[in-house]
């Protein structure tokens, strides 16, 4: 909005007078049929299967962030992905949940600081997440961490206002983790 006042300013045109001819008047109306998603946050709390994940992010205190970020890509864990991640650490969900310094490295690895659908994410590159290290896209919608492990992408595209969630099967894993 800024950058196109700016430019019709410069052009002599005024701002003021042609943003809503340009369209820069509210971008919802009571005539839009579909109403602007909700955002990542409220998106995750709708689904059932990724309750744990909504416990994990709050026990974190990384809810408000994915709540409030501009644009997220989400590899969101289902609960039985969580239940997997127990058995391989021999902890209890309330213990996963009390490590909060382990929780937010982990759920970290799960997002990426950008937008991106399932047909914009490159085959066998890095992939880099907010918690540092990346992961890596194959063929057949697996993600792959640094200790090899994959993860099966079973729902993709979930839009959101503030991004997008790609729903796997297992809870990925950054390097030094004891798996």
């Amino acid at each position: 909005m800024m950058i196109r006042r700016h430019v019709l300013t410069v052009l002599g045109l005024g701002a003021a007078g042609l943003l809503p001819a340009c369209g820069g008047g509210s971008s919802s109306s009571a005539t839009d049929p579909t109403p602007a998603p909700p955002n990542l946050a409220a998106q995750l709390q709708a689904d059932p299967d990724l309750s744990t994940l909504v416990q994990a992010l709050n026990a974190s205190a990384l809810q408000d962030s994915v709540a409030q970020a501009e644009a997220l890509t989400v590899f969101a864990p289902t609960n039985e992905a969580f239940v997997l991640l127990q058995g391989e650490l021999g902890v209890r969900a309330d213990e996963l949940l009390a490590a909060t310094e382990l929780l937010t490295r982990v759920l970290k690895y799960h997002l990426l600081a950008q937008r991106r659908l399932q047909a914009e994410l490159p085959l066998d590159q890095d992939l880099p997440t907010l918690q540092g290290e990346p992961v890596r896209l194959l063929e057949g919608a697996r993600l792959t961490d640094r200790l090899l492990r994959q993860a099966h992408i079973t729902r993709s595209d979930l839009l959101a206002s503030n991004g997008v969630i790609h729903v796997i099967d297992r809870v990925l894993l950054p390097q030094n983790m004891v798996a």
